[in-house]
């Protein structure tokens, strides 16, 4: 009993001396209140986050592009879409990182990266993520221009305290930019 006292002491004396003042769900490391620090920073910390669109198709709708005869776009998306700018942190994705790479007969090298989101933003597997040209990544930019696209292959919602969803993790390839 004495080391789940002591446990909860300690994490009520983290969230009491790194948030004070902020709203948390529970006692200890709060990994939203991080994330949005990685991503935007904050007094102490410079942000390691960047600008980029997320898009997300609604497949429900088609859209002018759609050919009913190869169900598929043809010079454009097949359905309409919503673009979002958010910031977030790019890494390298590991080849094994999907199991699908498995399956191919020889090693191929895998060109896609692990993007790290807010709990809030909506993406999921199909979605894709475009990099900008901006000059400065600390302000929002509002002109840019797209310069790598990435599909979204994986999401992968990192939950604790009750199942909530604390960060996303989406793992994506590579895609040529043709629209």
């Amino acid at each position: 009993m004495f080391f789940k006292d002591t446990t909860v002491a300690i994490d009520q004396s983290i969230q009491q001396s790194m948030y004070q003042g902020l709203t948390s769900e529970a006692d200890g490391i709060d990994l939203r209140i991080e994330m949005n620090w990685i991503l935007y920073g904050n007094t102490f910390k410079k942000p390691l986050g960047h600008w980029v669109v997320v898009r997300s198709f609604d497949v429900a709708s088609q859209s002018k592009y759609f050919n009913r005869y190869s169900r598929e776009g043809v010079l454009g998306p097949a359905h309409n879409f919503t673009d979002i700018m958010v910031r977030a942190r790019r890494v390298p994705t590991h080849k094994t990182a999907n199991e699908m790479m498995v399956l191919k007969p020889v090693d191929i090298v895998n060109d896609g990266f692990t993007y790290y989101f807010e709990w809030t933003v909506p993406i999921i597997a199909g979605s894709q993520i475009y990099e900008l040209d901006v000059k400065d990544n600390a302000t929002k930019p509002l002109t840019y221009n797209f310069v790598e696209k990435y599909d979204v292959v994986k999401v992968l919602p990192y939950r604790l305290e009750n199942g909530n969803v604390q960060y996303i993790a989406a793992i994506t390839e590579s895609d040529n930019i043709t629209y």
